[in-house]
């Protein structure tokens, strides 16, 4: 059975974020956002969004472009992106949320290459098949079998999509860059100072700044203000604490979380943590 949590806080904006068991557990986000913009930053599962009403602007993986009804988005773990929508124009949009466990054995089965990167896909027959998915899913009326039928369907037009699109290189990262991505990677709990990280990469702060933004395509804060957050979102789908939450991972209160935890993720601390709730 899924569990769902829904919430409104005003007339402005709906967000309706759920859970599934089906393949293991997937997640779902359905909302009609005002004025919602995605900042740079990457999820460590695979998304598959569509733009039920509006268009937004996306960027990230290579694409940059408008996204409206009839198209299908799919951004790989890992792939820096954001997304926004025009000027006092609502946007209603949902998505389906893959672990990179589950693409791979889709794609497996498909025997396909695992797809990287970002793609619209002008796919109005697929698009209609996933909407009617992610509605039957998200009210907990769906068989397995046809959500597995139905990713199989996306990771055919993706790989389809990849096959035609221009690849883009990817950059080439020093190793003292590396090495403080590790150090951000492996010290969730606290703020690292930037004079600790431009030291650590032997350059000056102002080069260290422009050389890691240019190397991962977000600053280091911004890097490791998305790291944290993933970690306490991994936290918080087990029962944690919101407020002891986000004093493990540096912000400074449960109001500070949750300000950052709604414009990336999309839904607040207790509205993600009540999905999961039996």
């Amino acid at each position: 059975m899924t569990t769902a949590a829904t919430h409104q806080r005003s007339t402005r904006e709906r967000r309706h974020y759920a859970h599934s068991p089906l393949l293991g557990g997937v997640e779902m986000l359905a909302a009609e956002y005002k004025q919602h913009a995605f900042p740079r930053h990457a999820q460590e599962s695979v998304v598959i969004g569509l733009v039920e009403e509006g268009t937004i602007d996306f960027s990230g993986g290579g694409e940059d472009v408008s996204i409206e009804e009839g198209d299908v988005l799919f951004i790989s773990p890992g792939t820096v992106h954001e997304a926004f929508g025009h000027a006092d124009s609502p946007w209603t949009y949902r998505a389906l949320y893959l672990t990179p466990q589950q693409w791979e054995a889709a794609c497996l089965t498909m025997g396909a290459p695992m797809p990287g990167g970002a793609a619209v896909l002008r796919a109005p027959h697929l698009y209609q098949r996933l909407r009617g998915v992610h509605r039957h899913l998200i009210g907990g009326t769906l068989p397995e079998r046809l959500l597995e039928d139905t990713v199989r369907a996306v990771v055919d037009s993706v790989v389809q999509h990849a096959g035609t699109a221009r690849s883009a290189n990817p950059r080439a990262v020093d190793a003292p860059l590396a090495r403080v991505r590790r150090v951000l990677d492996e010290q969730l709990t606290r703020r690292v100072p930037l004079g600790e990280m431009a030291a650590l990469a032997g350059l000056s702060r102002f080069h260290f700044l422009r050389a890691f933004s240019r190397a991962y395509g977000v600053s280091p804060y911004a890097y490791s203000l998305n790291r944290r957050l993933l970690e306490a979102q991994r936290q918080l789908s087990h029962g944690a604490a919101i407020s002891m939450t986000a004093l493990e991972f540096g912000f400074a209160d449960q109001a500070h979380l949750t300000r950052h935890f709604l414009r990336t993720i999309g839904v607040t601390p207790g509205e993600y943590q009540r999905a999961f709730a039996s």
